[in-house]
């Protein structure tokens, strides 16, 4: 076959490098700006939460870049939350207190130093709703969740209200599995694609969040 149960050809793979598994943008128009002002892709929240127009389902991941554009001060992105506060369930802070974050559920906080420049952020809830909480694409915290679903916002708040947003990215499951490109593209290696070490591999290489519904 095209695909053998104990190898993957570079046909194949080249094949499934082909699709497109990379992240999705969400530009300034997918979202309620408010009153907040966006110029050259960059949204300047000062005075309005920023809420996407669509609501999304788990499993989700979301990154953005984020700074703040006066001194450092805190900058949120929430993921699924009820409401527009700060620290509602699922909340990602940079910048609390200068230099620190906060994630919720749980509060948990840690150093990073200031926010003035741009730093990365990311969320990832796979479908049994484990959270995982990234800066700068370095994991920092997990935790659990019960919801499934809502909007991404970035709320402002006092003492967080300078936020500059940009480089909103999105990765949301529906057909989005490694193992249909393996039923689709690779006759016979269905299994093998399908396999963990084949998968995560190929996660990696396509710069995907690591997470078990993909395979």
């Amino acid at each position: 076959t095209e695909c053998g149960v104990t190898s993957i050809n570079e046909k194949c793979f080249q094949k499934i490098k082909a699709r497109d598994w990379q992240w999705g943008s969400l530009l300034p128009s997918d979202f309620d700006v408010g009153s907040n002002v966006v110029n050259g892709g960059i949204i300047y929240a000062a005075g309005s939460v920023v809420e996407s127009l669509n609501t999304y389902h788990l499993p989700l991941a979301v990154q953005a870049s984020l700074r703040s554009s006066e001194e450092s001060e805190c900058i949120v992105m929430t993921v699924f939350a009820s409401d527009n506060n700060i620290d509602s369930e699922m909340s990602l802070i940079i910048g609390s207190g200068r230099d620190w974050w906060r994630f919720f559920p749980g509060d948990n906080r840690g150093y990073m130093g200031e926010v003035t420049s741009f730093r990365t952020v990311k969320l990832v809830i796979d479908e049994s709703g484990n959270v995982e909480f990234y800066i700068d694409h370095e994991l920092r915290y997990t935790t659990t969740t019960g919801k499934t679903s809502g909007k991404i916002r970035f709320p402002v708040g006092v003492g967080c209200s300078h936020s500059e947003i940009k480089d909103i990215l999105i990765l949301q499951a529906s057909k989005f599995v490694l193992g249909e490109a393996g039923r689709n593209d690779c006759p016979g290696g269905y299994e093998k694609i399908r396999s963990w070490e084949v998968c995560m591999e190929a996660a990696d290489e396509f710069n995907i969040p690591r997470m078990e519904w993909m395979c």
